[in-house]
């Protein structure tokens, strides 16, 4: 939900009818190959943290 909430964030829409139609313009743009890449980034940063005793990862996602 993050990655199209990213998408509409910032733009304005007059009526709630062009929020969802931006909304479902972004979805279908939402491919199987971006899931994956998020879902792998996930992973990854989990990793780190558990790598680092429980401390965030966020200083090494320049590493992605």
């Amino acid at each position: 939900m993050g990655a199209l909430k990213e998408k509409v964030c910032g733009k304005v829409f007059d009526t709630s009818i062009e929020l969802e139609e931006e909304i479902e313009k972004e979805w279908k743009n939402f491919s199987k190959e971006k899931y994956g890449n998020m879902m792998n980034e996930v992973s990854y940063r989990l990793h780190l943290v558990i790598e680092n005793n429980g401390e965030h990862g966020h200083k090494y996602w320049f590493l992605l």
